[in-house]
């Protein structure tokens, strides 16, 4: 008497491991699809916890945070604090707000720990290597590592590379953004009554990333005009 036994041909083997090769290569991309869907709502809600993070701190302060604060003409002023820094304790950063040393600039030493932190509000997931360490390209701490980050808030509107708000000029006043800089030029904090578009219709904090000028992308705790507060370039030459 023979025995049959039973098994899958070399054939069949084949046919089964080209269907699950298939079925994986049509299954990834929707993975893919899910998880950057993932991602897009988590960088929202970043921008939704910085919005209410402002506006709280304005119920608590009377005014909007500054978008930076420069003692001094532009270029290699130090700076204080700056926006993302001022709202640390409205987006449960408390504790990283209180290691912050507001009696010393920003690029000193004793504020190293709060601007190579990762805050992950500061930081959209989609963004490659958003929460790495890097060198800013210009300004007083180009020689000193920060944290990165995606996020920036709105300085407001100027003329060109010449006109940014930490200059001594005179920009129109209803070009000013709800948080520019501050410190220079008699400039201010905004309150919400400044705000004459109404702040629904106002821009105030935006994302921002780069991977052609990685030393220009943002550097959420530096104070530094243009790497965690942009402007609006005007197309026109007259006021």
């Amino acid at each position: 008497m023979r025995r049959h036994e039973h098994g899958f041909a070399l054939v069949e083997l084949l046919v089964v491991i080209a269907i699950i090769a298939m079925l994986v290569t049509l299954l990834l991309p929707a993975v893919q699809s899910a998880r950057e869907a993932a991602r897009k709502t988590q960088c929202a809600n970043n921008l939704k916890q910085m919005g209410l993070g402002i506006h709280n701190y304005h119920s608590a302060k009377g005014d909007f945070p500054p978008g930076g604060i420069t003692e001094g003409p532009c270029c290699n002023t130090k700076s204080r604090e700056c926006w993302t820094i001022s709202i640390l304790p409205f987006i449960e950063e408390q504790a990283l707000h209180d290691r912050y040393d507001f009696t010393a600039f920003n690029e000193d030493p004793e504020n190293e720990f709060v601007r190579q932190a990762i805050v992950p509000t500061y930081m959209c997931p989609s963004e490659p290597q958003a929460d790495a360490l890097d060198k800013p390209e210009s300004g007083p701490g180009n020689n000193l590592l920060y944290r990165r980050g995606s996020y920036r808030c709105m300085g407001g509107r100027v003329l060109g590379p010449e006109n940014y708000w930490d200059r001594d000029n005179d920009l129109p006043r209803h070009w000013r953004g709800v948080m520019h800089v501050v410190g220079v030029s008699n400039l201010k904090p905004e309150k919400v009554k400044n705000i004459t578009d109404g702040t629904s219709r106002t821009l105030a904090i935006g994302e921002m990333a780069t991977v052609t000028h990685k030393r220009r992308r943002t550097f959420w705790a530096y104070s530094y005009l243009g790497y965690n507060t942009s402007v609006a370039t005007t197309q026109s030459r007259s006021l």
